[in-house]
């Protein structure tokens, strides 16, 4: 009897997530983060959206600018049906999203070889994988020049000794990049992360709980890593650069430049892929933008 009231109790909440992970709604697309990572309106508030079944080039790497600028030209601003299949563990809603002309976005985006079929993550959709398969022998896209490496690869170091941000900090410090980090700051946040974290798309710094700890950093509340395990890897003393400089701490990181965007009208600094960018973007360094008057956006907080 009590487990049958036990039953009774839990089926709602059950159902309830059944049908938040598996839905179709309607909205208009506010904003592109990447290739594919889009922004749609839901009830009034903007809701992340990542594409399922593929994954774009990111932006560090070849064709992940023309990723992302297919994406928007595609369905920015545009009414779009967005057809949920689950939440990952970032909190975003994975979807496929269905253009106003029926054309499905994810799908476009591995014909024109700006995409790869995400294949762990989607093993069985024959039509991403037949796309792919014809994008590549047509040598279109990322498929025109010769042994393209993956997002995931990029993502984890496997071929980014000379193109990934925390590789250009620890050369430009002097420092040896450590191979087995798994814990990540970034150059100018105040968290620490893991890996694949969506807090690390501008920048990644390896580091270890003991040092997080001792420069003031605390866990993303998103990715939720967790400093008193110990079995996270550490990092080895070689990577303290040999002049003393260390990894910035929490309380100086902001002092660290980087890449903002303005308008030629606003009054605001941006992230790329704000959506007050869709009109025109003018690069400029963070102190550039502070000391010319602008303040941070509200939308993307830079």
């Amino acid at each position: 009897m009590k487990r049958r009231y036990i039953l009774q109790a839990l089926l709602p909440l059950l159902l309830l997530s059944v049908f938040v992970q598996a839905e179709l709604f309607s909205g208009k697309v506010t904003g592109v983060a990447d290739g594919d990572t889009i922004e749609v309106m839901r009830d009034g508030m903007p809701l992340k959206i990542r594409l399922d079944g593929i994954d774009c080039p990111e932006s560090g790497q070849d064709f992940g600018n023309r990723a992302k600028q297919l994406t928007s030209g595609l369905c920015f601003g545009e009414e779009v049906k967005v057809n949920v299949k689950e939440l990952d563990r970032y909190g975003r809603s994975v979807a496929s999203v269905i253009l106003p002309d029926g054309t499905v976005l994810n799908e476009e985006l591995v014909r024109k070889g700006l995409a790869w079929w995400y294949e762990q993550y989607s093993p069985n959709n024959g039509i991403l994988k037949e796309l792919q398969e014809q994008a590549r022998s047509e040598r279109i896209g990322l498929w025109s020049v010769s042994n393209p490496i993956s997002p995931w690869e990029f993502r984890h170091g496997e071929n980014s000794a000379s193109v990934t941000f925390a590789s250009s900090f620890a050369q430009s410090h002097n420092v040896t990049q450590p191979a087995d980090s798994t814990l990540y700051v970034t150059m100018t946040g105040s968290k620490v992360h893991v890996d694949g974290c969506r807090y690390l798309s501008k920048s990644q710094i390896p580091i270890t709980a003991e040092q997080a700890a001792k420069q003031g950093y605390t866990a993303c509340s998103v990715c939720n890593p967790d400093l008193s395990d110990t079995s996270y890897p550490s990092i080895p003393r070689t990577y303290i650069s040999q002049s003393n400089e260390e990894i910035p701490s929490a309380s100086n990181a902001s002092t660290y430049d980087y890449t903002v965007y303005v308008t030629r009208t606003g009054k605001k600094y941006h992230a790329g892929g704000c959506r007050y960018l869709s009109k025109s973007q003018i690069p400029m360094s963070l102190s550039q933008a502070q000391g010319s008057g602008y303040g941070p956006c509200s939308v993307c907080n830079p």
